[in-house]
Formats: structure tokens, sequence, C-alpha cells
């Protein structure tokens, strides 16, 4: 019987270390090739604006392959900033990366599953060498009911995971929905009494939402026929190279001949909010950050200066990256006119400035995506602010008065939705 020479016991567990690998390296190399172009179309530019990745459809593709290494872009994200100069090399290495990780963990999960599920059968060689010699002489292999028990919940789990994950990234998305609430406000004019306002909130056009979801949710907000749209923020995910096209997918609203009143987002300022809102104002919406408009009673179109009766809409500019001008704002409103407030974020309610500011009736904003997954019996693990569920979403009751929260039309940090689906809300205003 031979025996192993010295140093050879450590070359034969090198060599069961890398036994196999071969697929995984394949499988890891193009998948690095697809997901770096996929990425570098998505990141790298403007080009997602146009072609097949402008569409739902080759989205929801590209976002199912982008997701696996998002964590890593995501990274990178917060780290600088936002910024749109990201290089090629810094886009292709998070995909590489993250792949590499992602099969590695997959490996090792399936190593230990081999090893846990060989223990918890009871196959030893015993065992193995009776079930070998049964199908040698031609038998019938018998296959362990243990086995089956262990493999087919796994199996099954996996199917079911696969299956939500994917609804998560190709249809949640882009399963719209219309949230109707209705407010009563104090002081209402009687000419108001059921004045209806749709708003669209966080569209984060970008490397995770394309220009056909956008311009489909323009098209179900303009067959609402509201009496006023509000923009609440967030146009664009970062940089300013879809800010042009962004604010193009909103000129259908100013085309309808009602007013189209808006404020910008934290995003909005990751790039140039100061572009952003040019654009915007180039293709007639009326921004209102740190300002104010009037509706008239009478005809609900919009003015500049206050009617005989009629609503101020007024904006703030956003919480987390501009600054809150509420003087400016409000300036030359009569106190018996009620207010409409846009703010981006609505965590800006419960300051100082809100709490002991001038009167207002009820205020629109976006911000939290409804925390984009939201679980059973949880709510959302994560909402982007600071009082958890109570502003996550819906209509709540803030310290001044009634805060709509739209779950936002877009996405943020990971190209996915659970639980919540994006929405176009519509408020009726009715007489106190």
């Amino acid at each position: 019987m031979g025996t192993l020479a010295e140093g050879d016991g450590g070359d034969v567990r090198v060599s069961r270390a890398f036994a196999g690998l071969g697929p995984w390296v394949v499988a890891w190399a193009v998948l690095s090739v697809v997901g770096s172009w996929v990425q570098l179309g998505l990141w790298g530019g403007s080009t997602h604006l146009d072609g097949l990745l402008s569409t739902q459809a080759g989205r929801a593709i590209a976002n199912l392959v982008a997701l696996p290494t998002q964590a890593f872009n995501t990274a990178l994200m917060i780290l600088l900033h936002m910024r749109a100069d990201r290089s090629a090399v810094l886009i292709v290495s998070s995909v590489v990366i993250g792949w590499a990780c992602v099969l590695f963990g997959l490996r090792t999960l399936l190593r230990v599953w081999v090893r846990v599920r060989s223990v918890l059968v009871g196959a030893g060689p015993s065992v193995v060498r009776e079930r070998h010699a049964v199908v040698e002489r031609g038998g019938p292999a018998i296959p362990s009911r243990r086995a089956f028990l262990l493999d087919g919940p796994l199996v099954i789990g996996g199917a079911a995971g696969g299956l939500v994950g994917a609804h998560s990234v190709v249809v949640a998305p882009f399963d719209l929905r219309i949230e109707r609430y209705t407010v009563g406000v104090r002081d209402l004019a009687r000419g108001l009494e059921g004045m209806r306002l749709v708003q669209i909130s966080d569209t984060h056009l970008g490397p995770h939402v394309p220009p056909e979801f956008v311009a489909r949710v323009v098209r179900e907000s303009i067959a609402l026929r509201p009496d006023v749209f509000v923009l609440t923020g967030d146009y664009v995910h970062r940089g300013t190279d879809c800010n042009a096209r962004a604010a193009a997918l909103f000129a259908p609203l100013v085309e309808t001949g009602r007013p189209v009143i808006g404020v910008l987002g934290n995003h909005d300022w990751y790039g140039d909010g100061r572009d952003m809102k040019r654009q915007l104002s180039g293709v007639g919406v009326r921004m209102v950050d740190n300002d104010r408009v009037f509706i008239d009673a009478a005809t609900r179109g919009m003015w500049d200066r206050a009617p005989a009766a009629g609503v101020c809409i007024a904006g703030l500019g956003d919480f987390g990256r501009d600054t809150m001008d509420i003087e400016a704002a409000f300036r030359d409103v009569p106190e018996e006119m009620p207010r409409i407030v846009l703010q981006h974020q609505p965590d800006a309610v419960e300051t100082r400035a809100f709490v002991e500011g001038p009167r207002m009736d009820v205020i629109f904003a976006g911000h939290t995506h409804g925390g984009q997954i939201r679980l059973p019996l949880i709510g959302a693990p994560v909402t982007l602010s600071r009082y958890g569920q109570k502003y996550a979403s819906g209509l709540a009751q803030g310290p001044r008065c009634p805060v709509v929260v739209s779950r936002g039309i877009g996405m943020s940090f990971l190209p996915v939705r659970i639980g919540v689906r994006p929405e176009v809300v519509e408020v009726t205003l009715t007489r106190m």
C-alpha cells in the first residue's frame, strides 16, 4: 500500500478545494461581461433613454440582470454622493466583484448543504455501496424518503423565492395604481368644492425607470382630468443627463391647459437642481420652491396674485438638500385663504418651522416610496423617515394638518418593489 509523501496531504486538500471550479469560473466570466454591458448602459450616460432600454420590458430585463450586483453599485453611489461622473472602470469593477461574491456565496451554500444533507440522510459508505450494487445488478435504485423530504422543500422554496424576486423586479415596479383620498379644508370657497388634484412624485427617470413608464404615468394622470397637477420632486435619479428628457415627459400635462405646479426633491439636487428647475420651467411647469401661486375659485385658473376667493399652493425647498423659506413661500397670502403645501420630504412637517409656522391645510409629500418593500405584519423595514411607518405612505395626520405621502413612481437604491405598487395620487377637496 502506498503512502503519502510529506506535503502530499496539503496538495490533495488544495486540489479538492479547487475541484469543480471550472463551471463557476465560466459562469462568473459570462455574467460579468453581460452584467457590465447592462450596467454601463444604465449608468454610463443617457444611452438608456433610447432604444430597448427605454422601454418597460427592456428595462425590466436589464434590472433583473443588474439586481445581484446592485449592492455594490449602491455602495459606489453613496460613496460618490450620487455623482454622474463615475468611470467605466468603477462600474465594471462593481459588477465583476459583485458576481464573484454572489457566485462564491452560492457555491459555499451548496457545499454546506451537501454536507448537511449527507449527515441528515445518513448515507454512509455501506449504504452507498449497497445502492451501487443494486444498480449494477440491474435493479431499481431506491430513493431515500428522507432525502426527498429534505430536497423537496429546498427546491420548492428556491423556486418560490425566484418567482417572488422576478415579480418584484419585472412586474411590480410597473404595476401602476391610482390612490384616492378626500380631504376636508376649512374656509374652502364654494367654487372649489370637489376640486381635484393629481400628484405625481418620485419618477426617478434614470437607471431603474425608463422613459416609457414615465410617459405612461403622465397619460394615465391626464386621463383623470383633474383641476390641478402637483409634482413633488425627484424627477431624475442622479446627475444631469436625464434633466431635459424628464422635463419633456411632463410637457403633455401642461398642454392640457390645467395648472402644473412642482417642487424639487433631494435627487434633483444630487445633480444640478437649478438646471432641473430651468428645464421644468421651460416646458411650462410652475416651480414653487419657496414660492407660491393661487388657484382662483371662479375659473380654477392659476394666478400669481391672491384672488378674491381661492386657494394658495405654496412650495418649500427640499428638507434635506435645499433651504426652506416659509416666509417667502407664504408672502401676501390672506390669512383666511386655505393653503396647500408641496414639500418633497414628509419629515419636514415635524420641524419647528412647520409646527410654529403659518396656517397650512394639507401637505403633499413623497420621498419614502412606501419603503419599496412592505412585509406582512412588519410593514416597511426601511422608510427613509425618522418617524418609521407614520410617513411611509398614505394619508397621515401631521402636527398641523393632513399629510399626503405618495409611494411614488420610481425606485431608489434597488430596482424592486414588494407589496408597494407605484402610484398616482388623486385628492379631492371638500368644505369643512
